[in-house]
């Protein structure tokens, strides 16, 4: 829960201080935790996006990016390094409730709605492949 609340004070001020035009909001399903709130922008020039959700009945993620490739004219947006974790309240078989994560997203945008779909590996006691994806709105 503290991951949790510590992204939401990230989203807070990357708002700050990403206060440009190329700043966009929104919400997606998918991962890192089911309905989420999206933010992607700039900081100090850098291609950055958060997103924080949850499914409820105790499930919750959190992921954080930076983009190695933007382009806002082409529907072919960005592609980007992604952290995150999703986190359970139930154990699971490796007694741990917490699934870390590292991968790599690609986002496709039309207007403002976009998908992003990407593989990442989860780290829980045992390496796996974890298929990441998220579609939604950006205003």
């Amino acid at each position: 829960m503290r991951e949790f609340i510590f992204i939401l004070i990230l989203l807070t001020i990357s708002a700050t201080h990403a206060a440009d035009t190329k700043t966009q909001f929104g919400v997606g399903l998918g991962t890192p935790g089911g309905l989420n709130l999206v933010a992607k922008g700039f900081i100090n020039d850098t291609p950055v996006q958060f997103s924080i959700g949850t499914a409820g009945s105790g499930l919750y993620g959190l992921e954080a990016g930076y983009s190695f490739y933007f382009d806002d004219s082409s529907s072919f947006r960005s592609s980007q390094m992604v952290v995150g974790v999703i986190y359970a309240e139930y154990v699971n078989e490796h007694n741990s409730p917490n699934y870390p994560y590292i991968g790599v997203t690609t986002t496709f945008q039309w207007g403002g709605f976009y998908i992003e779909p990407g593989l990442s590996l989860t780290y829980n006691r045992t390496a796996g492949v974890l298929p990441n994806l998220q579609f939604g709105f950006l205003w």
